[in-house]
């Protein structure tokens, strides 16, 4: 979508465009059911969920990168066990799209599949751009912003 430049884009432009951004079908319904809103209601939508969307927009309250960390997927369902973390996430997906709820947790990817965005971390910690592969750690980004716009207290995650 171009600039609009100093006027605003009316709703019949922008309503569309900002829609394609949230998930579809039986993923939006869940999921705006969980958060007790309007599925019509695209803003208030991506105001709870949409601190990391397709195309790198934000929506909602700006989080402070310094607050952001990684939850590694076995912290996340206290389970010792990588796979059974990841199998554990996905059965999760069904019930609670994008983790809807969970808070720090703010995340929507268009479509109507399920799906999840996770990082892999490095040794250190901190995420790592590439596949992952056998043996690393996956984690889910916490953004330091709670439902309610307030930051999140996020520990460190040490290894």
């Amino acid at each position: 979508m171009p600039e609009a430049g100093s006027h605003p884009y009316p709703s019949e432009t922008i309503s569309p465009w900002l829609a394609n951004l949230l998930p579809e079908e039986e993923q939006l319904q869940i999921l705006t059911r969980s958060l007790g809103l309007d599925r019509a209601d695209t803003l208030a939508v991506l105001a709870e969920i949409g601190g990391d969307t397709a195309g790198a927009l934000s929506f909602g309250f700006p989080p402070d990168r310094n607050a952001w960390g990684w939850t590694p997927l076995t912290d996340l369902y206290a389970v010792a066990n990588p796979q059974e973390a990841l199998e554990r996430h996905f059965e999760d997906l069904g019930p609670r799209p994008f983790l809807v709820g969970e808070e720090g947790v703010r995340q929507s990817l268009a479509g109507g599949q399920k799906k999840s965005a996770l990082a892999v971390l490095s040794p250190d910690g901190t995420p790592v751009l590439r596949l992952p592969q056998p043996g690393d750690v996956l984690a889910v980004l916490r953004d330091g912003v709670n439902r309610r716009g307030a930051p999140t207290p996020i520990g460190t995650i040490s290894y």
